[in-house]
């Protein structure tokens, strides 16, 4: 550690340059990206066992926390 750079929360604060730039930006949108495709293939497998209702689950590539939350009130509904 140098005392060029301060790390809070994940941010590089440069004392030079007064920049800043989020460190672990590439490692969060990858953990991001790995949570959206088990959750498209968890939906693929739901829709695969609800086929016979006629009801499907929308696929996208990404989610949003409201969607998933309707999306498993209806399963559980059903």
């Amino acid at each position: 550690m140098d005392l060029q750079h301060l790390y809070i929360n994940g941010s590089k604060f440069e004392a030079n340059a007064n920049k800043y730039s989020w460190v672990w930006k590439k490692a969060t949108e990858k953990s991001r990206y790995r949570l959206f495709d088990k959750i498209t293939k968890l939906l693929q497998e739901i829709n695969e066992e609800i086929a016979y209702t006629g009801t499907m689950l929308c696929i996208n590539t990404e989610y949003a926390p409201e969607y998933l939350k309707e999306a498993a009130d209806s399963y559980a509904q059903m």
